[in-house]
């Protein structure tokens, strides 16, 4: 099976955008254990539209693996002043999932996007914590994007008034989003 293929084949399973992402600019970039890419060379990406997850590690603020650098890397969008991955046609709601792969896949390119002048994200935000900055193609830290400590607090505050700790505020304003 191709890239081509495989990709047709994810998205008639139920996959809403997929593609194949080289890993070589991934060398270097923190994963949980430190080694888990090694031996890879591809991380076939998938994305459903579902609503905002919970968070789950409440320190670091990641996870194994970042499937947004993945999905970036395959095409399937930017990385928005949100830090969520914006796809040029279900915007930032989209969630992601990756296969890691020693296959001979071929990969696609990234998107030569961003987006530009919007600011209604960061103008949206309760917290005030998007600082509206362009991180193309990926930012040195999330940091420079987003005030994550603002961004936790706020949820903290809406899990003790609402029982909830979701926001999606910045999904919801998002003009890429016309799901």
């Amino acid at each position: 099976m191709d890239s081509t293929e495989l990709k047709r084949w994810l998205i008639s399973q139920g996959a809403a955008v997929a593609g194949v992402a080289d890993l070589e600019p991934l060398s270097g970039y923190p994963t949980l254990p430190e080694n888990l890419l090694a031996g890879f060379r591809r991380g076939v990406s998938m994305g459903i539209p579902i609503p905002a997850s919970r968070t789950l590690d409440r320190v670091s603020h990641r996870g194994n693996l970042s499937h947004k650098a993945v999905a970036r890397l395959a095409g399937l969008g930017w990385i928005g002043k949100n830090i969520l991955l914006v796809n040029p046609e279900y915007g930032p709601r989209l969630r992601f999932a990756t296969v890691l792969t020693d296959l001979d896949l071929e990969a696609d390119e990234p998107l030569d996007r961003d987006c530009g002048g919007c600011s209604k994200c960061r103008d949206a935000c309760p917290a005030g914590a998007i600082r509206g900055v362009i991180a193309k193609p990926y930012p040195e830290t999330r940091e420079e994007c987003v005030d994550l400590e603002a961004c936790s607090g706020k949820l903290k505050e809406f899990a003790s008034e609402l029982g909830k700790d979701i926001c999606g505020v910045c999904i919801r304003v998002c003009p890429f989003a016309r799901v």
